[in-house]
């Protein structure tokens, strides 16, 4: 970076940083400063403003609504069709879960006996 003295041409090209910067800055130019952060930040409060009230618009809302009722009732068709295979699951391997259980019991016994 550039060092800006008093004798340096200052263009919009020139980088200035706080270091190098003319120390005869005025007051009024400080001023002029905060009073362009505080229109920006008015502006982005503007904006989420506008941004909140049209979240929270009876139109969207409704339609949000809509959607989570949509959600609820795909996720509780889900849940039924998962519900169904657990039982189909159950009734095909109910036989085969009750044997193993059964030798799971029978070697836990033969190594207590042992």
């Amino acid at each position: 970076e550039t060092p800006v003295s008093p004798e340096t041409p200052v263009s919009p090209e020139t980088p200035v940083s706080p270091e190098t910067s003319d120390s005869s800055e005025t007051p009024e130019a400080d001023e002029q400063t905060e009073v362009e952060d505080e229109k920006s930040e008015a502006d982005d409060g503007e904006a989420t403003l506008s941004t909140d009230d049209i979240l929270n618009s009876p139109a969207f809302l409704n339609r949000k609504l809509q959607v989570l009722k949509d959600d609820m009732v795909s996720l509780d068709e889900s849940i039924a069709a998962a519900e169904e295979e657990l039982e189909e699951g159950k009734s095909e391997w109910e036989s085969s879960i009750k044997q193993l259980k059964f030798e799971v019991c029978v070697l836990g016994v033969m190594r207590l006996i042992q």
